[in-house]
């Protein structure tokens, strides 16, 4: 016989009387499984199968994997929630899935409201293991975190965040101004967003860009110097892009010559090859690119023909505290990858037999049982 999970609406009831985990504990997926998306976090990991199952590893210091009782685990275990799920997103210390029907369930660290639940701030936990939805302002098509925030697209085209405002990057509008609930963006219509870790950058539907939040280290893109709390700013150039990455202090995006353009900090050659910083997007790698993503100090991009190069930090060569660092770039170890995503100091692909390949810092098993 096959037992099911409880349904996501069964685990929301649970969540309002523990800060635990729901129903019993989350099994292991069995032998290969077909994965169809990955999501690397901070210092977790999270994937989704094409049966619409979400597993994760990695640290679960606040809860991040979906279960109480264990501070890491390194294998993936199943989040003991049976959605469906469309997609899921990692950030530093939380993490967010869309179901089906077009909800954005939340778990982990809530210290800053990253749930969107109000938080502690409404008297909310602090953190929660056991997965709640996030109140709806319109029905959801994806989903992305950062390392205090998410933000979620709208079928509408609306962008809404919550989380950590204090840089304005979940209120958008250049103000320090909570919003541990669901906030209307400024702006749009969007095609896009990608949460960085304390800033957000969005596709608009002609295919511009714009960023708001934080920008000490000019990750707008904005052409302006240092400025706290940037509002909804154009990212310089008017170029458009087919797709756009938010790391910790930078930004990329493939534009529709599938050139990879960077902006932001650039301590470890991550944006160009020299310069500490660039407040405009500047040329990193004439592609042909079909992907890009950022992380902390590092970028990485997938070529049409299939090869995954990195520039930046060498997370997988770190000392005590500082990485090598590698501005030529070299080449990742996976080939035609069906998908990229890179978290702060790993990286995770899934490749197009539905396997998935995971480099980089593989300390609290965040690379699980995928390191190549």
């Amino acid at each position: 016989m096959t037992l099911r999970r409880p349904g996501p609406w069964a685990c929301a009831l649970a969540a309002l009387f523990a800060a635990g985990g729901c129903g019993s504990d989350p099994a292991a997926p069995e032998g290969e499984a077909p994965w169809v998306q990955v999501a690397a976090g901070g210092a977790h990991t999270c994937a989704l199968d094409g049966a619409g199952r979400v597993a994760c590893w990695g640290s679960n210091g606040s809860g991040q994997l979906g279960f109480g009782g264990e501070r890491l685990s390194s294998s993936p275990r199943y989040l003991p929630v049976e959605g469906p799920w469309k997609a899921v997103t990692a950030g530093l210390r939380h993490t967010c899935a869309l179901a089906e029907d077009g909800s954005v369930w939340c778990w982990g660290a809530n210290d800053a409201g990253q749930l969107g639940d109000g938080g502690p701030r409404w008297g909310g936990p602090a953190q929660r293991s056991a997965p709640a939805p996030v109140p709806m302002l319109g029905r959801y098509v994806a989903v992305t975190a950062g390392e205090v925030h998410a933000c979620a697209l709208a079928s509408g085209g609306e962008v809404v965040c919550w989380g950590s405002s204090e840089e304005g990057q979940s209120e958008g509008g250049g103000l320090r101004v909570p919003a541990v609930l669901p906030t209307l963006v400024p702006g749009g219509p969007w095609k896009a967003v990608t949460a960085g870790a304390f800033h957000t950058c969005a596709l608009a539907r002609d295919g511009t860009a714009a960023c708001w939040g934080a920008n000490g280290a000019s990750q707008i893109g904005a052409g302006v110097a240092f400025a706290d709390r940037m509002a909804v700013s154009p990212v310089g150039g008017g170029r458009r892009f087919l797709s756009l990455a938010a790391g910790v202090a930078t930004a990329c995006g493939v534009d529709e010559s599938r050139r990879v353009l960077c902006w932001g900090d650039n301590t470890a050659g991550q944006v160009a090859a020299t310069g500490a910083r660039h407040g405009s997007p500047v040329l990193r790698w004439v592609g042909p690119a079909a992907a890009v993503g950022a992380g902390e100090a590092w970028v990485c991009a997938v070529a049409l023909g299939g090869e995954v190069t990195c520039w930046g930090a060498r997370w997988d060569r770190s000392g005590a505290f500082t990485p090598e660092v590698e501005p030529a770039g070299w080449e990742a170890p996976v080939s035609a990858p069906a998908q990229l995503s890179v978290g702060a100091r790993h990286a995770c692909a899934v490749t197009a037999d539905g396997g998935v390949v995971c480099w980089g810092d593989a300390s609290g098993g965040r690379l699980g049982p995928f390191a190549p």
